[in-house]
């Protein structure tokens, strides 16, 4: 298992992302940069939370991220709670493929991790 860091210099903004990895933006601007990952990360610059799964519908209403990222189906069923949320998205057909992109453009491997591997939340997905 290898530790992950952010890489040094600017990251990149959400438009450069959704060129390189695909996808289409929906009520976002495309020069917001992304800042961070995961739906309870501060909103500023910009945050980007990944959602596929039935359970984080209910995410949405708490979600503090300012950009969602699906697929086009799950986003058909949460766009009316982001909405309302004033919340934009990122609809990708693969979107753990697009979520493992912007890792690798925001983060780097820096050394080996021989700790216990941590527990994993139920449902939890690696990417």
């Amino acid at each position: 298992m290898l530790r992950w860091h952010r890489r040094p210099g600017d990251a990149p903004t959400l438009g450069e992302l959704v060129a390189a990895l695909g996808g289409r933006l929906v009520r976002c601007r495309r020069s917001h940069v992304v800042s961070s990952l995961g739906p309870t990360d501060a909103p500023e610059p910009v945050s980007l939370a990944p959602l596929w799964h039935e359970r984080s519908v209910a995410d949405v209403g708490t979600c503090r991220a300012a950009v969602l990222l699906a697929d086009a189906a799950f986003a058909a069923r949460i766009a009316d709670a982001a909405a309302d949320r004033g919340l934009g998205l990122w609809i990708h057909p693969r979107p753990r493929r697009a979520l493992r992109g912007v890792l690798e453009r925001l983060y780097e491997p820096r050394e080996a991790w021989d700790e216990a591997e941590p527990p994993r939340a139920a449902g939890a997905a690696w990417v």
